[in-house]
């Protein structure tokens, strides 16, 4: 949290600073009202103590121009005198509180709640909670109240939203196959036109659906995914669809993604679909989570024909198709940059010890 500090005496100036630096927050100083009415209306401070009896410019008039320049920080009036109508005067010209001098301790103890709901929030942001516990000061009880009925209410939005899409795009799917079929009675060219249109139509479908079911990956960020069951899974499933070609695909390492089950397994099957389908015979899958970096890898790697370099970026592009032949709505490997891109990851296409393509699959890591 950045603090701005203005107080002309020097001494005082000096024992709340350090006193308020030792207690984690940064403070930047300033010591006559001019510099502080530049400061507060070119900086972004999340709050300012104000001395009323300030050189070259008093205190009321700096908090006057800064509210008629729309300048919203908080604002504590500081002031060594009782007096209910400065106190009103400050009120009246945009003050949030007042603190009386001496103020030190009263500081230090005002802003640690503030202080702890930084910390708080941080845990979130780090993937470590999902919603803000423990016990809190009257004063701030109610936006805790607000943060927490907001986060709890997100997942539920989230999965009537998925919900929606899903039905919407079951609706719309039907008909396309209905479509598809009786093109391929229709004569001539029109069979092809028709077709490609209702493929068009299909990927459409297919684009909005995912965006949709990925949509939510911030207001999942709290959750802990292991993705070492979440890769086996799909492994069995694909070693048997695969099985007339005996694919061996093999799984190593552990690790734990901070965001949505779905959403990983999106990813992971869009992955590991696309290797199977080019490997000869082996597909690699290494899963290892960085906890230095917070970070979830995985590297997905397959002995098959490979990518040029020039064709890679062209794999990842929304509808990129290498090959119009092959089975699939187009999304694939663009899909998952999508997704992971929601979670601030990211997808690298790259060369394989196998002598084929590597995807390197960067999450973040869901922490303990």
């Amino acid at each position: 949290m950045r603090i701005m500090l203005v107080e002309d005496e020097p001494t005082l100036a000096g024992q709340v600073h350090a006193s308020m630096a030792a207690a984690g927050y940064a403070v930047d100083r300033a010591a006559d009202g001019l510099d502080a009415w530049h400061l507060g209306a070119n900086e972004p401070y999340d709050a300012v103590i104000l001395d009323l009896g300030l050189p070259r410019l008093d205190g009321l008039t700096v908090l006057r121009r800064w509210r008629a320049a729309h300048v919203n920080v908080p604002v504590l009036i500081l002031t060594a005198r009782d007096s209910w109508t400065e106190k009103v005067e400050g009120i009246d010209a945009g003050a949030d509180d007042y603190l009386a001098k001496p103020f030190r301790t009263q500081v230090r103890f005002g802003l640690a709640p503030l202080k702890r709901l930084r910390q708080a929030l941080g845990a979130m942001q780090a993937r470590r909670e999902s919603r803000l516990g423990g016990n809190w000061p009257t004063e701030v009880e109610p936006m805790i109240s607000e943060i927490n009925t907001l986060l709890d209410h997100n997942p539920q939005a989230l999965e009537r939203s998925r919900q929606q899409a899903a039905d919407l795009a079951h609706a719309v799917k039907t008909p396309l196959a209905v479509l598809a079929n009786e093109a391929s009675s229709l004569p001539g060219p029109a069979a092809d036109a028709v077709s490609r249109q209702v493929d068009a139509m299909r990927r459409q479908v297919d684009r909005h659906l995912a965006r949709a079911r990925a949509a939510g990956a911030a207001a999942a960020r709290g959750q802990r995914i292991e993705a070492g069951p979440a890769v086996r899974e799909l492994t069995r499933a694909l070693t048997r669809l695969h099985g007339a070609r005996q694919l061996n695909i093999g799984v190593e390492g552990e690790g734990h993604f901070a965001g949505d089950r779905q959403d990983l397994v999106e990813m992971l099957d869009n992955l590991l679909d696309n290797a199977c389908q080019w490997a000869r015979s082996q597909v690699r899958i290494h899963l290892r989570e960085d906890t230095a970096a917070a970070l979830l890898e995985v590297l997905v790697e397959d002995d098959g024909p490979g990518m040029p370099p020039e064709a890679r970026e062209l794999a990842t592009t929304r509808f990129g198709r290498l090959d119009e032949a092959a089975a699939g709505s187009g999304l694939g490997l663009a899909l998952v940059t999508e997704i992971a891109a929601m979670y601030e990851g990211s997808l690298e296409l790259g060369n394989s010890a196998l002598g084929s393509l590597a995807a390197h699959l960067r999450l973040p890591a869901g922490m303990a």
